[in-house]
């Protein structure tokens, strides 16, 4: 007997061990299948299964030792020794299945009968059984703890809060993804953007870094013009990119890739090619070499038609 509650009882200190932890890395790293939630009632019903199948094989035991009785002697087990034999049988889990289902017992209808009489159908007062009762007042103790908890002094998260704070961790996620994708961003993988968030984070930054030396339209001061089609050091957006990151110390134009982030310099690289041909008043004289899309991908194409027939 010992030896099985001691069994039992490691099991269950396991079970608690393996369900902690199983809880902390759903804490640690929230997921929205809920591992900890199966893992948990998975071991539940294997720990009811293994009881009620230990209760069902104590009381086949049981019957067997009476039938070797009836075979051996001819006759039943006496009453005396039937409940030494029952007892012998009785175990911590045998127990606790007896609690759990206690009932009138059988052939005593009499003494649980009420006086109501049915055109000859009586009504018994029969033991409502424990387990039973046990889910009646643990329903009645939850919905008071729920009502609590939830309700009275807000200390658990009702399902839409909980939905709220999914969209917020949601959108953190998203962030992060986005930063991590702007920080990869450079002059051979750039985008012209076109959308009016970007553009307007373009200007932003244009007006506080670039308007003092090209001017608050890019009609150029100090540097040269940005509208039209001229330019010192290549016109396309990796050209662009290129001149804002590196800069061009000598003719006095510094370096932003200590500054600015790859997505804020693109933000404001689309924004100056969205300025092309805006013809701001009192530009700058062009300066620089003509620069044509059209041209520009025709130069890029011979390229690649070369580089093919070398190799």
């Amino acid at each position: 007997m010992k030896k099985k509650f001691i069994i039992f009882s490691s099991a269950l200190m396991l079970t608690h061990l393996l369900v902690s932890a199983q809880d902390q890395n759903a804490s640690a790293a929230p997921d929205t299948s809920s591992p900890f939630t199966l893992f948990y009632t998975i071991i539940i019903l294997m720990l009811l299964i293994l009881f009620f199948q230990t209760v069902i094989i104590r009381r086949l035991i049981g019957l067997v030792r009476e039938q070797q009785y009836r075979i051996r002697h001819g006759r039943e087990m006496p009453e005396e020794e039937t409940k030494v034999t029952a007892k012998q049988g009785e175990d911590f889990f045998s127990r606790v299945f007896k609690a759990l289902t206690r009932s009138n017992p059988a052939g005593k209808q009499k003494d649980v009968m009420l006086d109501h009489d049915y055109d000859g159908i009586h009504e018994l007062d029969n033991i409502m059984p424990p387990w039973l009762q046990m889910i009646l007042y643990g329903s009645i103790i939850f919905a008071v703890v729920y009502l609590l908890v939830y309700h009275v002094y807000d200390i658990g998260k009702l399902p839409h809060e909980e939905y709220a704070d999914e969209l917020k961790a949601a959108q953190i996620q998203k962030e992060a993804r986005l930063k991590l994708v702007g920080a990869s961003i450079d002059e051979s993988n750039v985008k012209q953007l076109t959308d009016v968030t970007s553009l307007s984070a373009g200007k932003t930054i244009f007006i506080a870094r670039c308007s003092p030396c090209h001017g608050q339209q890019a009609q150029g001061i100090v540097g040269p013009n940005l509208t039209d089609d001229y330019w010192l050091h290549g016109g396309s957006v990796n050209d662009i990119f290129k001149t804002v990151k590196y800069g061009v110390p000598a003719k006095g134009m510094v370096p932003w890739q200590g500054v600015l982030k790859p997505d804020e310099m693109q933000d404001v690289v689309s924004y100056v090619m969205s300025l092309h041909g805006s013809n701001p008043p009192n530009p700058k004289a062009p300066q620089g070499v003509l620069y044509s899309p059209q041209a520009a991908a025709d130069s890029t194409a011979a390229k690649k038609d070369s580089t093919k027939m070398k190799s």
